[in-house]
């Protein structure tokens, strides 16, 4: 079984008010055996599958994610010491997206970030659209409106329901 590389949380977060930015530490887990290869080597028995990780920046005033590297290394292994080792990984877009929505919300909650209105704005594409609209007619009503003659100096009644056959 083949594992997807997924993006288990924000290990921690950090304002640098001073260069506009603001830095996520990604916590990671499922990567490639290879991978775990490398970390187990420099862990020995000391390993542990919950120690990946890459930093994720957001620019305040550009309002651009990034990622941050160490010689070109942008994932890390944390290892018993607390030391950073940096392994050769390419983070794939999945993880990406999945950090910018973790991140976004964190931005959101510090006020930092503004929430898009995407809801309002597909509300108003809804409203330009006119519906598919169907008439049930009765018989009387439906004679009238082909036949000039039937209901001619008289009212015609009759009843009809409209269905939006959108919804059906």
């Amino acid at each position: 079984m083949v594992s997807t590389v997924v993006i288990t949380g924000i290990d921690n977060f950090k304002i640098y008010k001073e260069k506009n930015e603001v830095s996520f530490w990604m916590m990671v887990k499922n990567l490639p055996e290879m991978v775990v290869a490398v970390a187990k080597n420099i862990d020995k028995e000391n390993y542990e599958p919950d120690c990946f990780g890459f930093q994720y920046n957001y620019g305040i005033l550009n309002k651009n994610y990034y990622i941050k590297k160490e010689n070109g290394l942008s994932l890390y292994y944390l290892d018993y010491e607390g030391e950073k080792h940096y392994i050769e990984y390419e983070i794939p877009d999945n993880l990406i997206k999945s950090a910018i929505k973790k991140c976004n919300k964190v931005l959101q909650e510090k006020g930092i970030k503004k929430r898009k209105k995407v809801a309002a704005s597909k509300l108003a594409m809804k409203k330009k659209k006119k519906p598919n609209v169907a008439v049930n007619v009765t018989p009387k009503l439906y004679l009238s409106m082909i036949d000039p003659n039937v209901g001619k100096n008289k009212s015609v009644t009759g009843q009809y329901t409209l269905f939006d056959l959108t919804k059906l």
